[in-house]
């Protein structure tokens, strides 16, 4: 299969290099056009206006705005560090799951590209999984990119180096 329009999307509080260097692989293999999306979630207060808490709203907004302040400004330097075109990186303020969603279908992307820490079970249930509940949802291939895979084989080399001192 052949992918001309990639969409990767980076959790700026995660190991992103990663999925940058796997889509970045991608898009030499399959010579593909790549777009990169980070979402925000809002931060919403419980409190309102109505309950006479109208610095608390004030201050979710100021919130909000700061971490958008620290995004873009942590965008400019991946961009710089990645060599990426600053016209391919967009926050989106919203719900992961459905702005990623979105941003796929205006771009016709083929392929979305992001990661997983691949936790199962309860953990799932706790956290949500942002990559299963976008494979139920949208209809475009889906690259998932384990985020733990450095530590799990860093944990192996561990226990090794530990059967072979043990021995």
């Amino acid at each position: 299969m052949y992918y001309k329009k990639i969409l990767v999307a980076i959790d700026l509080d995660d190991k992103y290099e990663s999925i940058i260097l796997a889509a970045k692989n991608l898009k030499n293999a399959f010579k593909s056009n790549l777009a990169f999306v980070t979402v925000l979630r809002p931060f919403k207060n419980v409190y309102y206006s109505h309950l006479g808490a109208d610095s608390y709203i004030s201050e979710t907004t100021e919130f909000n705005e700061k971490s958008r302040e620290k995004i873009n400004k942590k965008l400019k330097i991946i961009s710089k560090k990645f060599k990426l075109s600053s016209d391919n990186l967009s926050l989106i303020i919203g719900d992961p799951v459905n702005e990623i969603q979105k941003k796929a279908i205006s771009l016709g992307a083929d392929l979305i590209i992001l990661g997983t820490h691949g936790r199962g079970g309860m953990a799932k249930l706790l956290m949500g999984s942002t990559a299963s509940s976008l494979l139920s949802k949208t209809e475009t291939d889906i690259l998932t990119v384990n985020l733990n895979k450095n530590e799990k084989d860093k944990e192996r080399e561990s226990e090794k180096k530990e059967n072979i001192t043990t021995k």
